[in-house]
């Protein structure tokens, strides 16, 4: 009996080994720089997106956008480094205080137009598209538009410094055909038809992680509204949309 209890301690023994050695546990996807202390805090993302190709025949995976970038020196720089996966994500060009980048390894490198010291707040834009292919981040079909960024994925749509403890405001104007409902994180601050399309503006003022920055859009929806009553006062109620 007692060689088989310390037969199993050693085998627990091993198999905690194992796990606690996988890569998979505890090296993410971008080692070099996942622990790297930036000189940077990114306050805001607001991104201008045009998802109208995206529901047309035959669905393709690609949009166009421009992403304005807004930061605050911590130390003095005068160039920013942004997870942006390139199998991707095609940068165009970059402007405002960004004058010229590079793109390699899965991360955009942005020369700046000067060098900036702690406390200045820079913003960058960055014009750039989506490839037509499946990355598990950005997702089309038939019909339906949206994005899934758990735990580090949004680097995959958009260029961010993407860490889950990273977190920042958020601004989108989408563009989608008339028809076609889309929601964000943060609220419905307007939305505009012109034409056969409409596009929302949506804004989150609260801070939030990279991988909570979402949007989902679709045709044919069904929009229910159900009410959460208050137990010690049954006629208090919220609507919650679905």
């Amino acid at each position: 009996m007692r060689w088989y209890i310390l037969l199993n301690l050693w085998l627990l023994m091993l198999a905690a080994k194992v796990v606690y050695a996988s890569p998979d546990v505890l090296v993410p996807a971008d080692t070099t720089h996942s622990y790297t202390q930036h000189s940077f805090n990114v306050l805001k993302y607001k991104l201008e997106i045009n998802l109208v190709p995206c529901f047309q025949t035959p669905f393709p995976k690609t949009f166009t956008a421009i992403e304005m970038v807004t930061f605050q020196v911590d130390s003095a720089l005068n160039s920013i480094m942004l997870n942006a996966t390139a199998t991707s994500i095609l940068i165009d060009s970059v402007s405002l205080a960004g004058v010229s980048f590079t793109h390699q390894a899965n991360m955009l490198h942005i020369f700046l137009d000067r060098n900036y010291q702690p406390g200045e707040i820079v913003n960058v834009g960055i014009s750039y598209k989506h490839k037509n292919t499946s990355d598990n981040a950005f997702y089309v079909s038939s019909g339906f538009v949206f994005t899934d960024s758990p735990p580090e994925g949004a680097r995959k749509w958009m260029p961010c410094w993407d860490r889950p403890s990273d977190k920042a405001k958020w601004e989108l104007n989408a563009r989608v055909p008339l028809g076609v409902r889309l929601g964000s994180t943060g609220v419905l601050a307007d939305s505009a038809i012109s034409a056969d399309t409409i596009l929302y503006h949506w804004v989150s003022n609260i801070p939030v992680s990279t991988y909570l920055i979402t949007f989902t859009s679709a045709v044919n929806f069904q929009l229910h509204t159900l009410y959460w009553h208050k137990l010690s006062s049954p006629t208090d109620s919220v609507p919650v949309r679905i």
